[in-house]
């Protein structure tokens, strides 16, 4: 009988696009913040950027990969560091971004991307009394907007009115994630300290059920197996060593399954995806992704393999699967930001002896189309999201695409047709001076930009010497280790031989 487990997904290969295709000098924030930093869709990936005073945020176009100078058009409307941020998934032009100044800043990113600083937001929600830390769109609910803030309130927003529709107050420690169900009537939230894992119904503002989480107190992070119903949290064990729980809802009293990794200090962020039931799993300093196939039997988790990179990660994030290389064999790609301000392209295949779409590999995925409008959903109605077969003719086809139109008179919002603030680059000059100083800003601000490139080509370096210098210590070692071990064996030969002679003697001496 085989041993071998039978699964189409055993052998999915990792690889990194081509340098020149992936996206050099983005000067990513370095806060220490439990976030991923970056969000991608078909269109953009957006990131924070490093900023000293109020929160800036880059949005790139994916098509156009290369190296972005220090003055790269950036989003400008928060006072203090953004600390998350959230695309729309039905309408990929608007971004949310949530930051230290209380605020959550809606935007309307014209296509193409940038070509100048953005300082008016569509429009602004306010009321929050602590900085606002995490942001997630509903999954089939159009304009549907929930936010987390630092005093532990959990908020759905209806964006389009900026109305604060529901205010959950169930926790008293920290939230480290929120994540919804496929059809968005649930959230599972993850409470390290407490050590608990809750299901909350949040129209009915009840908390469903909870159980026992991880027993360590670091971050950890959901993620809802849309496809089976199961949840999934990356946490910490008693002893700091890394930890999967899986739980069936329907028996939410004890884990269906554990798995135990090493120890680490980093918390995993677990990315899954339904069509192949493949989970991906990054960790904030590491160098290396791992990823295990889900199933339905025990041990329900299999370890499939490590993708590895040189630098360390600060933030990933999954591209939708509508911008897959279909006819490659493409089942997932991550847009990973690195420790030197590059954004790496990760492509994961299925090899395939084929050229040809593989249909197997690509069951039906949701639309990128809402199934309720927000009304509807703060009404109680509940619908499952609309899929559809993923071909390549399906993705040359237009989608019907969600509207977002701010309603009159909305509450705490800042109107995009409001006059925006002059900038001191558009402010007409009222004598040379002026002038004068923003060139020479302009200047300093291009050497440091390039002094910042040089520094961080030069660290590239320095860190490649450093793994071949260890390459090296570590082939030395193994050869000396080599040499002791042979001169062992020949003193002990040498011995040997010198009783054989003895012996021979012995027995010639014997004879006469």
């Amino acid at each position: 009988m085989s041993r071998v487990r039978n699964s189409k997904f055993r052998h999915v290969f990792g690889a990194t696009e081509k340098s020149e295709n992936c996206f050099h000098q983005i000067c990513a924030t370095q806060s220490s913040w439990d976030s991923n930093f970056i969000k991608v869709n078909t269109k953009f990936f957006a990131t924070v950027w490093r900023a000293t005073g109020g929160g800036r945020v880059g949005v790139i176009p994916v098509d156009q990969p290369g190296r972005y100078p220090v003055d790269t058009p950036l989003l400008l409307g928060h006072t203090r560091p953004v600390i998350d941020l959230e695309f729309n998934p039905f309408i990929e032009n608007i971004l949310a971004t949530g930051s230290e100044d209380c605020t959550v800043n809606l935007w309307n990113i014209p296509d193409g991307g940038l070509t100048e600083n953005m300082t008016q937001p569509l429009l602004t929600l306010s009321g929050f009394t602590k900085k606002v830390g995490m942001l997630k769109f509903h999954p089939t609910a159009s304009n549907v907007l929930m936010t987390l803030s630092a005093d532990h309130v959990i908020r759905l927003w209806d964006v389009e009115k900026a109305q604060e529709k529901i205010v959950l107050n169930q926790h008293t420690q920290q939230v480290t994630d929120v994540v919804f169900n496929e059809d968005g009537s649930l959230m599972a939230t993850q409470c390290p300290r407490q050590k608990l894992v809750r299901i909350i119904d949040p129209r009915a503002n009840t908390v469903a059920m909870q159980t026992a989480g991880h027993l360590g107190p670091k971050a950890a992070h959901l993620s809802w197996f849309k496809n089976r119903d199961w949840l999934c949290s990356a946490g910490f064990g008693r002893q700091s060593d890394r930890q999967l729980l899986f739980w069936d809802p329907r028996n939410f009293d004890k884990p269906m399954a554990t798995e135990t990794m090493e120890q680490a200090p980093g918390a995993f962020t677990p990315f899954y995806d339904e069509g192949t039931s493949v989970l991906y799993l990054f960790g904030k300093g590491d160098t290396a992704i791992r990823y295990y196939e889900i199933v339905d039997q025990a041990p329900f988790c299999h370890y499939i393999s490590t993708f590895r990179s040189s630098d360390s990660l600060r933030g990933a994030a999954m591209a939708p699967k509508t911008s897959l290389a279909l006819n490659e064999c493409e089942i997932a790609r991550f847009y990973r930001l690195d420790s030197r301000d590059k954004v790496e392209i990760v492509h994961f295949t299925v090899p395939r002896k084929s050229d040809t779409f593989q249909p197997d590999l690509y069951p039906e995925t949701p639309d990128a189309i809402p199934v309720l409008t927000a009304d509807e959903y703060f009404a109680g109605e509940i619908r499952p999201p609309r899929k559809s077969a993923l071909t390549p003719e399906s993705l040359g086809q237009a989608a019907p695409t969600a509207s977002f139109q701010v309603a009159e008179g909305a509450t705490g919002v800042t109107a995009a047709s409001a006059a925006p603030a002059p900038s001191p680059a558009s402010s007409p000059a009222s004598s040379p001076a002026p002038q004068r100083s923003n060139a020479a800003v302009e200047r300093l601000e291009k050497e440091l930009g390039d002094a910042k490139a040089t520094i961080a080509e030069q660290k590239g370096k320095i860190d490649e010497l450093s793994a071949q210098k260890e390459q090296l210590e570590s082939a030395l070692t193994e050869t000396t280790a080599e040499i002791t071990s042979l001169q062992t064996e020949l003193q002990q030969l040498r011995i040997r031989m010198r009783a054989q002679s003895a012996e021979a003697e012995a027995e010639a001496e014997a004879e006469e």
